[in-house]
């Protein structure tokens, strides 16, 4: 196969193009691998009109990667109960682009709520906020465990 280029200026846009999307593939995984691991921290309720019965958590999370999507990840949490690990929810979290955060919603009967992560290095934040409100229900302030580190739940 041969590929003919009228002037060097075709030649141009096409290393242009291909610059722009390897760069763009290359900042993907870089923000999908930084928020791999597991994390372990708190998640502590708000004191607003309708979220008495929410309990503050140590909490641990383990992201893994969806191979399915560049820019999605596996979000398993767990609580301590007791010095023991409780399961809580699986989420699959993609990557917002216009709010600059990792976020999943979830719908139920009950509630509308979006739960959103930012990753600062070894320390990630995020909360869980009711939809279309906004209004935040948790607050979430987690650290990435060196890997091979027992779980426990003292923070």
């Amino acid at each position: 196969m041969r590929i003919a280029f009228g002037t060097h200026g075709s030649l141009r846009v096409l290393l242009v193009v291909m610059i722009l999307y390897f760069t763009a593939h290359a900042q993907t995984a870089s923000r999908k691998s930084s928020i791999l691991g597991t994390w372990k921290g708190t998640s502590i309720c708000t004191h607003v009109e309708g979220n008495d019965a929410c309990k503050d958590e140590v909490v641990i999370y383990s992201v893994s990667d969806l191979n399915s999507n560049a820019d999605s990840v596996r979000f398993d949490a767990k609580k301590f109960v007791n010095e023991k690990v409780v399961p809580m929810y699986d989420l699959d979290l993609g990557y917002s682009n216009e709010r600059h955060q990792w976020e999943a919603e979830f719908r139920s009967s009950r509630v509308h709520i979006r739960w959103s992560f930012v990753v600062h290095g070894n320390h990630m934040s995020g909360i869980c906020a009711d939809l279309p409100s906004l209004l935040v229900r948790r607050n979430v302030s987690v650290d990435r465990v060196p890997s091979g580190e027992p779980s426990s739940p003292q923070k």
